[in-house]
């Protein structure tokens, strides 16, 4: 088959740098060896549409191993479940199990937003056959007569990053910690979410997996497995998995707050958190939907198109987030029983919104699109509409059905009041 990816992917013999780490942890040859590779992956990324190449995409609605296809709604279950362990076997890999015990308690609570919200921190531990794992999350809870629905979101640099406020205790971790307080209050509107009626709870993503290539020791899966099975080596336990596990673990304990709708917890992700987001789902049938906002290759853009970051950049250069199974059909793409339409389509019949931005040409706004558009099979099959429309959108439109929703703002990678603001329009209109 001829495909798009002409280009040798790097012009020297591709490595496995993550195989040659000493034992003693010294990442500095890594380190300059791969950033040597990332370099020059970046700057030969095709941006040309006229290149990304139309490849066909494997049949949402025909068993990957026979080809096969379904016909009633019946018939879903089984092979929806036959996609998940593919993408499982080929790309996330396993989430961990439920630990054997789980408990949380309020470390601090007091009322922001002259009164109208509610700002809890609360710290979860996991407990597993004599290990312990803790998380602090930042939850922000609207004051009203009646359960609201709440977002889960997992955040990048670290609770005190996420507002200015000085009562939320800094990352433990040294890498968030260097972040300065409300560094990334931009991104988290908690004020607008809470005037919408809205709870949103969140966490650093570093509490479940830190994300870097020795992250795994430091990660959830230490709750279930030896040191000598967490190296850089051990693939099959990626950072993904371990973020879609904190997602639910978040998802559990927002469930239990008197103030919040069990049946109204929305799944949030920004990046590789969008990735996630739409990983949960795929697991937890307990989520009411998912945002998946500029989650790109490995999230919803179709890996088969030629364009902006491509699997085999992720499998390279983000080892940890992969499984070991990934690197060959990395290479080849279209070797892939599945395609990130796929992934979308596990989420039936729940809702799920998809977002792009111009200026994110390295996440494939098209590609998302794309994948949105044939993930549709799924839904009407399940009796739910999909799009209205099957033309891209103009730039800040909101194209939406109660079942899926897609646009593409201007702007860069980045979470936006827009993005919000249209995160609580679809979410209205789908419930």
């Amino acid at each position: 088959m001829t495909t798009p990816f002409t280009n040798p992917f790097l012009p020297w013999p591709k490595v496995r740098h993550y195989e040659a780490i000493p034992a003693d942890g010294n990442l500095e040859e890594y380190q300059r060896n791969l950033a040597k590779d990332t370099a020059y992956i970046l700057t030969h990324a095709n941006y040309d549409e006229a290149k990304a190449g139309a490849l066909p995409l494997p049949p949402l609605l025909a068993d990957p191993d026979t080809g096969r296809a379904i016909h009633s709604p019946g018939e879903w279950p089984a092979l929806r479940q036959k996609h998940r362990e593919n993408l499982e076997r080929i790309l996330y890999g396993k989430l961990p199990p439920l630990p054997q015990a789980s408990h949380w308690e309020i470390l601090q609570e007091k009322e922001v937003f002259q009164g109208t919200c509610l700002m809890r921190i609360v710290r979860l531990t996991l407990e597993n056959q004599g290990r312990s794992h803790q998380a602090t999350l930042l939850c922000h809870i609207p004051r009203r007569p009646y359960p609201v629905p709440a977002i889960v979101a997992l955040n990048f640099q670290g609770n005190h990053a996420c507002t200015p406020d000085g009562d939320v205790p800094l990352s433990p971790w040294a890498q968030l910690s260097a972040h300065s307080r409300g560094a990334q209050a931009n991104r988290w509107d908690f004020r607008l979410l809470c005037d919408a009626g809205f709870a949103v709870v969140t966490c650093a993503y570093y509490d479940f997996y830190p994300d870097h290539v020795l992250g795994r020791a430091q990660s959830v899966f230490r709750l279930f497995h030896p040191q000598e099975e967490l190296t850089p080596r051990d693939r099959d336990y990626t950072a993904i998995s371990a973020w879609a596990y904190g997602y639910s673990r978040l998802r559990e304990v927002a469930a239990a707050f008197p103030e919040v709708d069990p049946a109204q917890i929305w799944a949030h992700g920004h990046s590789r958190l969008g990735k996630t987001a739409l990983w949960t789902i795929a697991h937890d049938d307990q989520w009411a939907g998912a945002v998946s906002n500029c989650s790109g290759c490995g999230g919803a853009a179709i890996s088969r198109r030629n364009y902006g970051e491509s699997l085999e950049c992720i499998d390279h250069v983000f080892s940890w987030w992969t499984t070991g199974n990934c690197r060959p059909y990395a290479e080849h793409p279209e070797t892939l029983p599945f395609d990130q339409h796929t992934l979308l389509a596990l989420a039936a019949p729940r809702p799920v919104l998809v977002t792009g931005a111009r200026e994110d040409q390295w996440a494939d706004p098209m590609g998302q699109f794309i994948a949105v558009l044939h993930a549709q099979e799924a839904y009407r099959l399940l009796g739910r509409s999909g799009l209205p429309s099957t033309e891209h959108p103009p730039l800040g439109e909101l194209l939406m059905s109660p079942s899926q929703g897609y646009y593409e703002r201007y702007g860069i990678h980045d979470v936006t009041d827009e993005d919000w603001r249209n995160t609580l329009r679809f979410i209205r209109q789908s419930r």
